[in-house]
């Protein structure tokens, strides 16, 4: 098989690309980016994940509690059900606490995630 020509220009011109892109500057540049990114996305999913399970606890506890205030009234009397109610109330409280508390830490991580500090170009011929 015969090589296939390749105008001399061409070839230059994909040297100097794979040379500009491939310079360790370049490289660790554009790794500090995408870790960064990485950092951001993962504290995001937690949010979300955090925000989930909120909106889920408060479904249920906001059942629970019209349930409970349903049997109240059809017995006449409290019963067991402000005990219920109470537990229901706590949840609520406790997931809406671990939404805050995984708010605030996911943007700590990310704040104090090192930026990337640019590297500069090492080359006589880069100023």
């Amino acid at each position: 098989m015969s090589e296939l020509a390749i105008h001399p220009k061409i070839r230059e011109a994909l040297r100097l690309n794979q040379e500009s892109i491939l310079r360790p500057e370049v490289v660790q540049n554009q790794g500090a980016g995408m870790a960064y990114q990485v950092v951001a996305q993962t504290t995001a999913f937690a949010v979300q994940d955090a925000t989930d399970y909120l909106r889920n606890v408060s479904l249920v506890g906001a059942t629970t509690i019209a349930a409970a205030v349903a049997r109240m009234m059809e017995g006449g009397h409290p019963g067991p059900w402000p005990g219920v109610i109470e537990a229901a109330q706590k949840a609520v409280d406790h997931a809406a606490e671990t939404f805050r508390a995984v708010g605030v830490v996911a943007g700590e991580v990310l704040r104090r995630f090192p930026p990337a500090e640019p590297v500069e170009s090492t080359e006589a011929g880069d100023e």
